[in-house]
């Protein structure tokens, strides 16, 4: 038997997670009574932190429909930016591990994956510093009325943190296997 290859089963399922997310979202509305005095915004539907983790590395790959539907003010073309992109991350994720257990050879997979994965990295090490910074400005306004609550304003800095860390982290191992290469025929005695 044939083992099933990762890439395809990765990318239709996160499609389907968040295709699912993306119309929950949609159709969640939060309902309150006239008169009351709200300090303080509501706090996102719970939801929309999952399919923020699934669909933020995929920004990139879906960024000419989520730039058309922020233009047009379509909040649907924006998701199936937001869904597709994240479908083509983990599909590139996918074939990552396939090549890891053995299933295609590394020279393979083609050039549009090898390419989006690198221009990831290059986006987080660019990205790296604004986002210290806004971490660094992060609750300044949290007293301020009509502003969502700490905590979720904290989880999503959190989430794109991560992605962000996760792209750093492999430039890095980029950069240190290169020189590694490099000045392995110098040694030292």
């Amino acid at each position: 038997m044939q083992p099933i290859p990762t890439r395809h089963v990765l990318a239709f399922g996160i499609l389907g997670i968040c295709g699912w997310l993306a119309v929950l979202l949609h159709f969640q509305s939060v309902s309150y009574l006239e008169g009351d005095l709200l300090w303080v915004a509501p706090p996102p539907p719970i939801a929309s932190f999952p399919e923020g983790f699934l669909v933020m590395p995929g920004v990139l790959a879906g960024l000419p429909l989520i730039a058309l539907g922020a233009t047009l003010n379509h909040e649907w073309l924006t998701q199936a930016g937001l869904v597709l992109g994240a479908a083509f991350f983990w599909y590139c994720i996918g074939w990552q591990l396939d090549c890891m257990r053995g299933l295609v050879r590394t020279d393979e997979r083609p050039r549009i994956v090898r390419w989006y994965l690198s221009a990831l990295i290059v986006v987080g090490i660019i990205l790296l510093p604004f986002d210290i910074l806004a971490g660094i400005n992060l609750g300044v306004h949290s007293c301020a009325v009509g502003i969502p609550p700490y905590w979720a304003e904290l989880l999503g800095y959190a989430i794109v943190t991560f992605w962000i860390t996760i792209g750093c982290y492999f430039g890095w191992l980029r950069f240190r296997d290169s020189r590694k290469q490099r000045y392995s025929l110098i040694s030292l005695k």
